[in-house]
Order: C-alpha cells, then sequence, then structure tokens
C-alpha cells in the first residue's frame, strides 16, 4: 500500500507543475487602466487612449481581439515604440503587449 501511495503523490506531484502555466509577457509588463479615444477624426489619427491625462497612440491595436468602442475603459501593457513617429502628433507612440476591455 506505501508503494502505491508514493506511486499517486508522484504523478500528482509531476501533473501539478502543468496546471499552472504562467505568461512570460504578463508577468515582465505592469498593467495600467485607460480610456480609448476615437480619434479618426483628424488626419492621420485613429484610435488613442487616455492613461492619467497622458495620450498614448497604440500602433499595433488591430493585433488585439478587443471590440473597439469610444470611451469604453480598458486595461493594458505596452512599451514605448521609440523608433516609431507619430503621424497623429497626439501623444506617445506605443507597442501594445497586451489590451482588454475592464
Amino acid at each position: 500500500m506505501g508503494i502505491i501511495r508514493i506511486s499517486v503523490l508522484a504523478a500528482v506531484l509531476s501533473l501539478a507543475g502543468f496546471g499552472c502555466a504562467v505568461d512570460d509577457d504578463s508577468a515582465m509588463y505592469e498593467y495600467v487602466n485607460g480610456q480609448l479615444i476615437d480619434m479618426s477624426k483628424f488626419a492621420g489619427c485613429g484610435w488613442v487612449i487616455d492613461y492619467e491625462g497622458h495620450k498614448l497612440e497604440p500602433q499595433n491595436i488591430a493585433d488585439f481581439a478587443i471590440v473597439l468602442a469610444d470611451s469604453i475603459q480598458v486595461r493594458f501593457a505596452y512599451d514605448v515604440a521609440t523608433d516609431q513617429n507619430s503621424e497623429c502628433m497626439m501623444g506617445t507612440v506605443v507597442k501594445l503587449i497586451d489590451i482588454y476591455r475592464k
């Protein structure tokens, strides 16, 4: 009976490591809250995120499965895109790591 308990315990412990996957990107980035703003009425502009009074211009928002709507609250992680210039000239160009509706 002792061998069966040890075998079951070993199987449970070996499977426990596979059950809890951690997304490496989400662990590396800080998520913040913001609000989507539709700026498409201005030349060269599209969606902008208002984050604590700062305007962020996400260059890759179309890469995410989020329904875009003006004034919705979002939670997101981003990197500043230092190699990109803004066409919109509203704020800082960023590359989104993740974004979802709050």
